[in-house]
């Protein structure tokens, strides 16, 4: 959750009197999925330490955890079809071992990736796709500030998410919270109960991986505050 997570950290976390550790895994959701099953187990801190120390940093404040006073876990992955570990049946059992935060921790992904929370097009309608056939370039895609006809709508305002502010994560949140009731529900409205993470990969699925080797463009994020505050978030983003 590095990165980005500072930004969402400073604006939605810092003022819930908890203290929020952030760190980065380092790798995708089917290597967590290959260690979890080498280790026989479910030590999840266990394995994220393990990989904090062989990238050499174990100054990191997740070593610091003492885990009887954690209250909540949120894992924060991409989808990345296009990695060579890759597997929709993975990904399916870490959903369903992942769905509580507050026991084993909730996992939450961006389809097809984090660069999701830039693609944001105006004058457009709510969804927007990806063609999975095309994922190798997507970062590049999504950094593009030139003239490009695909590009001409997407708003370089969403490019450096270190200097979002509160109406910026105002406009990600509604827009992201619609594209993923269209996904489930088929409603272009913003949804009135939280969104099930399986409910949204499933229905990625059905509706444009298998049938049209696309991706409904979805950033994690937002669905993470939507669990988090419930209904509340709307009141704290106007607030």
């Amino acid at each position: 959750m590095k990165g980005n997570g500072y930004n969402l950290k400073n604006f939605f976390l810092e003022d819930t009197g908890k203290t929020v550790i952030q760190t980065s895994y380092g790798h995708n959701v089917y290597q967590l999925y290959k260690e979890m099953d080498e280790d026989n187990g479910l030590d999840l801190i266990g394995v994220v330490q393990e990989a904090i120390k062989r990238r050499g940093d174990c100054d990191d404040d997740f070593f610091k955890i003492d885990e009887d006073k954690i209250l909540d876990i949120y894992l924060f992955f991409d989808y990345d079809p296009h990695t060579t570990n890759a597997c929709n049946n993975k990904l399916n059992e870490m959903l369903e071992l992942f769905n509580n935060s507050q026991e084993n921790g909730m996992l939450f992904v961006s389809y097809p990736m984090v660069e999701a929370i830039r693609h944001i097009k105006h004058l457009e309608p709510v969804s927007v796709f990806h063609p999975l056939s095309n994922l190798q370039n997507y970062k590049s895609f999504i950094n593009q500030k030139g003239d490009d006809k695909e590009l001409i709508n997407i708003s370089t305002v969403y490019h450096n998410w270190g200097l979002y502010n509160i109406n910026i994560w105002s406009s990600i949140i509604h827009i992201n919270l619609k594209r993923a009731n269209e996904l489930v529900n088929d409603s272009v409205n913003l949804p009135d109960d939280i969104l099930s993470q399986d409910d949204i990969f499933e229905n990625q699925k059905r509706k444009h991986i298998e049938p049209n080797n696309l991706i409904s463009v979805i950033s994690a994020f937002p669905l993470m505050l939507h669990e988090y505050y419930g209904m509340e978030l709307f009141d704290k983003l106007e607030s």
